[in-house]
């Protein structure tokens, strides 16, 4: 511990998780980042002078969007970077044609990641080991264990055999889209690890109470979790005044994420190609993961468009355009998506499943999963009513006050001090811990 009796931190996450880096920010803020391990990190340096001198501007300009996905502040030598996991990561999903070897490959990527802070573990000075889901901890979590600290799982997801059954019932529902594929080995892989994680782990700090739920339904001890959501910039993600109510715009339907079935959008493709909305447009902004749901678009002529994945630094802008987000998402730990769009002042129609801190009625609606008759109704109802969606977007901007990062960086702290000077979880904070959304019957009808 230091001087001021903060645990010293090391983190592990090999992607550009928001939650890492916010926790990554908020243990060198008060001092005891010892190190954070993550995939590719933007530092500055000379190499990054260079190419800006002697590239092209458009060309710099490109690969800047890029390379600033992963700029976050942080000072450099706490951070440790393993580039080839992120280079090899890249060029495996754009170039090896063969599912069964690119998964192979993302199988050996993350043993080898975890290896290599399994390895530098002992050489440094810490209290606590913080990994995050996706790490798949096999060398790390024991050795950080061997070596007498505290470990921390970073849970994200609901437990996999949630994710199991709902893969399962999915494949009978729509066999088109949920095929047996060689993905179901890498998450079968993946979720024979991660039982091991939640058994083995200290604590856990749940993103959601829906996640929480999750895993107590599934065996691990409730004592050992904690309900720590997630947030968004509110400076980042603001509503963009007037122009959500102009007349003379299209109505604009926002979805943001991974263009997959787990995600819904199949069920909200079907709920809008029913809704007779004139100047509606429906907007999916996100990598497809499923090419055969685009397809099922192919019918919805001028009002529907897909925009490929964005850096996340651009994502606030499509926020600004939007009249409403539909997340319908099948199974989620807390999407950070649901954040920023109360952040950004929307409306946000969702499902119980996304672990969101949406309420029923007040910033938006809960429809139930799989319902693309209770989406089209409340889509049809916030096109409607100009005051209602001015109401709730106002509403969801006021919620996201308490889901800031600068709050989240603050209690995330404050946890992990708790946990070292006493061996247990603080007592759970009630707006957190509490399922947010009571779903109740809504009638539309009535109220348009």
């Amino acid at each position: 511990m230091n001087a001021a009796g903060l645990p010293l931190i090391v983190l592990s996450n090999p992607d550009a998780r928001p939650a890492a880096y916010e926790l990554a920010l908020a243990a060198q803020e008060h001092g005891v980042l010892k190190k954070f391990f993550t995939g590719y990190y933007c530092k500055a340096g000379p190499l990054l002078q260079v190419l800006e001198k002697s590239l092209p501007p458009a060309l710099w300009a490109r690969l800047w969007r890029q390379l600033r996905r992963r700029t976050h502040g942080l000072a450099p030598e706490a951070v440790d970077c393993a580039r080839i996991f992120e280079l090899l990561q890249q060029i495996s999903a754009k170039f090896v044609r063969f599912k069964s070897l690119q998964n192979l490959l993302r199988q050996s990527l993350t043993l080898f990641f975890d290896f290599q802070v399994a390895r530098q573990l002992p050489r440094l000075e810490f209290d606590i080991f913080i990994f995050f889901n996706d790490t798949a901890a096999s060398y790390s979590l024991p050795r950080a264990k061997s070596l007498g600290k505290l470990t921390v799982l970073r849970s994200e997801i609901p437990h996999g055999r949630d994710w199991l059954a709902l893969c399962q019932e999915e494949r009978r529902l729509a066999p088109h889209l949920w095929q047996r594929s060689a993905d179901d080995k890498f998450e079968s892989w993946l979720f024979k690890r991660r039982l091991k994680e939640f058994a083995e782990a200290d604590f856990i700090l749940a993103n959601s109470p829906f996640v929480k739920n999750s895993l107590i339904r599934n065996g691990v001890r409730p004592e050992k979790i904690y309900v720590l959501p997630g947030g968004a910039d509110l400076e980042k993600f603001a509503p963009s005044p007037g122009v959500s109510l102009s007349p003379r715009k299209p109505f604009q339907i926002l979805f943001v994420g991974g263009i997959c079935p787990r995600k819904g959008v199949h069920y909200l493709l079907q709920a809008f190609r029913h809704l007779n909305l004139p100047g509606g447009q429906l907007t999916l902004v996100g990598p497809v993961v499923e090419p055969r749901l685009l397809a099922e678009a192919a019918d919805l002529n001028g009002r529907f468009r897909h925009i490929p994945a964005v850096p996340h630094h651009e994502i606030p802008r499509w926020f600004a355009q939007a009249d409403l987000f539909v997340f319908p998402t099948l199974l989620e730990g807390s999407a950070y998506v649901t954040y920023e769009a109360m952040a950004a002042g929307l409306p946000v129609v969702t499902t119980p499943n996304a672990g969101s801190y949406v309420r029923h009625g007040l910033d938006g609606f809960i429809v139930p999963v799989r319902n693309p008759d209770a989406l089209r109704e409340a889509i049809r109802f916030l096109y409607r009513n100009k005051e209602a969606r001015r109401r709730l977007g106002a509403n969801a901007r006021e919620r996201a006050r308490l889901f800031t990062w600068c709050r989240y960086r603050q209690n995330v702290m404050a946890v992990l001090s708790h946990i070292k000077k006493h061996g247990v979880l603080p007592p759970p904070v009630p707006e957190y811990d509490a399922v947010a959304g009571h779903l109740h019957v809504f009638n539309f009808s009535r109220s348009s």
